[in-house]
Parts: C-alpha cells; structure tokens; sequence
C-alpha cells in the first residue's frame, strides 16, 4: 500500500511501539481490548508472535498492527489497531485484507475451513462499518463491563463449611488453574502455558489471584484480580478489575463466586 509497508513482529521493540499505538487511542477507547496488559500476555506466546503483522510509514514509524491472539482448531481470533489519521481507513482495509488472506492461507495448508473473529465495541460504529465491508457479520455474542465503588464497605465473603479463600501459592498451581478454567467454562481456550503467560505478565499481582479451595483440598472456583498501573495513568483513573472469574461446575450454586 502506498506509504506505508508491512513486515512481521520481532520482539522487544516492537512491542514497545505497539505499545506506544495503544497509548494514543482517544481517551474513551484507552482500555478497549487489546489493553497494554493484553498486549504483553498475548505476545509472550511464539504462536501469537509467529502470527503479529506491523504496518510502518515512510518514517520507519508504527501505524498500525494485526495480531491473532488466540489460536484453535477451526477458530482464530483477531485484534488490530491503527493510528488515528486521514489515512486510517485506507490503512485498516489494508490490515485487514492481508489479515483475511493469511487465514485463508493457514485453511489451504490445514485443509480445512477456518473461522475468523474480532471484537468490536457495540458504538464504534466506524470499525463496524470497515468490519462489515470485509464480510464480517455480526453475531449476538457479547460482554457486559460492570463496575462498582470501592469507597463503601465490602460485605465479608460467606463461604459453605471447610472453603476457604486464599491466593495462588505460586507458578506450580498453573497446571490445576488451567484445569479449573476449562472445567468452569468448557473451552480448550485456557491451557498450562496459558496461564504462565498471565503469571509471568508485567504488574501481575500473585495476591490478586485467588482460589476457593474445597475441604478436599480441590480448587473448586478461580477470580483473577489485578490493577494496571498503565491503564490508570492513561485513563487518569484509579481502577482494578477482576476477570475472569468461574466455578468448577461440581461445586456450583454454593455462593462461591458471590464470596470471590
């Protein structure tokens, strides 16, 4: 594309650009998904850095990126960001044109067919308008952001007799976490090295990530907390967020996730 050339991602420096893009989003986008805390967890992972893509102005400068974040079976999911200028909209088409013909490549080579999905938010009506133009449709699948104050009292966590809560003791839990999210929400999403890459993140906080251990010594439900630092000085707020959180279904409907 005219201006501008595309080239894979090399590591450290480049994620230090990405960053740098995230950070210039207008204030109401500056936690959208993919956050910086996303950014350093996802590419931590060599398949999803096997699979980033950077486009770069006449000035060597980054403008914009696509990256598959997750990876399975027949599924892949999508982020791409761009810099807001007149030229964005040529530049997502572009992003997004390749992004397509390299999933349709990977279905060549598999032999199979292959799905694609992104996010968007429901009132960023102009990269839903883009999406849409690449045959991206609109399914009725969503996620609800909630908040609450932290300046009231929290009620103290009522828990069944013999569960406690306590945090994750350290990276040789991750193995039993990853078994835990996969038995909560009965998808191949979470896996061991999935979730070293969420341990091992920059700003990870280990007392943040909390278990209810059943009286057999089973991890029976999983909240993971945090509060980035990075976020807040771009948004100029004092947030933590707890996603996400689950019940192993053996031991659903106790009130666990309500005393999480």
């Amino acid at each position: 594309m005219k201006n501008f050339t595309s080239r894979p991602y090399t590591g450290t420096a480049d994620l230090q650009s990405m960053i740098a893009l995230i950070s210039a989003r207008p204030a109401e986008r500056a936690t959208d998904f993919l956050s910086i805390v996303d950014l350093h967890q996802w590419l931590a992972r060599p398949l999803v850095a096997a699979n980033t893509q950077l486009w770069l102005d006449a000035d060597d400068k980054l403008r914009g990126f696509v990256m598959f974040y997750a990876i399975y079976d027949e599924t892949w999911f999508m982020a791409f960001e761009a810099t807001i200028t007149d030229s964005q909209r040529m530049l997502e088409n572009a992003m997004l044109h390749w992004a397509v013909a390299h999933v349709q490549q990977a279905s060549r080579e598999q032999n199979k067919s292959l799905i694609l999905r992104v996010n968007c938010r429901a009132d960023y009506h102009a990269r839903s308008a883009c999406l849409q133009t690449h045959s991206f449709v609109q399914k009725p699948l969503y996620a609800v952001h909630m908040e609450r104050s932290l300046n009231t009292p929290i009620p103290a966590p009522t828990l069944p007799p013999g569960f406690t809560i306590r945090a994750v003791t350290g990276e040789h839990e991750a193995e039993a976490l990853a078994a835990l999210h996969l038995a909560a929400f009965g998808t191949p999403y979470m896996t061991t090295e999935s979730r070293l890459t969420w341990m091992r993140a920059p700003g990870y906080k280990p007392e943040l990530d909390l278990v209810v251990e059943a009286p057999s010594g089973r991890l029976a439900a999983f909240c993971l907390g945090g509060i980035s630092e990075q976020d807040n000085t771009l948004t100029g707020r004092k947030d933590g967020a707890t996603d996400p959180i689950g019940v192993d279904p053996a031991y659903q409907r106790r009130g666990l996730a309500r005393a999480l």
